[in-house]
């Protein structure tokens, strides 16, 4: 065997093992992988939300819910941005101020912990995710957040 087939031999027996070892991995639930997903993010409590609003911190509060569950549930505050989580990287650079912090809020805190390290990697420096979310942050204080079930 010539040594170029010898390399390609060699090559293709990597790249079977490779592949081979993927399929064989154990896929994972949806709970595990969004767990591991943005672990660097700062999470802010409800209480914690509602002491600088209370005190009149400049902050932008930031909701990343679709246009849906927005119009068919309540809000954080009357003075916050809209941005559809799937349209962040799109709308975030002409939308959002980079020199105050921006608190990230969605249903239940999953998307917008997404979110915030969506806008970490983009180069906001101050951002951090609503745990829990809007339902979280309405709970706290024995309040429905009338947010809408969705199909997922």
């Amino acid at each position: 065997m010539t040594p170029k087939w010898q390399w390609l031999t060699l090559l293709g027996v990597l790249l079977s093992v490779a592949l081979l070892g993927r399929a064989m991995a154990e896929p994972i639930g949806k709970e595990a992988y969004l767990a591991g997903q943005a672990t660097e993010v700062v999470q802010i409590t409800p209480d914690a939300l509602r002491k600088r609003l209370a005190d009149g911190e400049a902050i932008t509060v930031l909701d990343v819910r679709s246009l849906y569950e927005r119009e068919n549930g309540r809000t954080v505050t009357e003075q916050e941005i809209h941005i559809p989580r799937g349209f962040l990287e799109f709308k975030a650079w002409n939308t959002l101020p980079k020199d105050r912090p921006i608190v990230v809020y969605c249903g239940t805190g999953a998307r917008s912990k997404l979110a915030a390290d969506t806008l970490t990697a983009m180069g906001w420096d101050n951002v951090s995710s609503l745990e829990g979310g809007i339902t979280a942050f309405y709970e706290s204080v024995g309040e429905d957040c009338g947010c809408v079930d969705l199909p997922f």
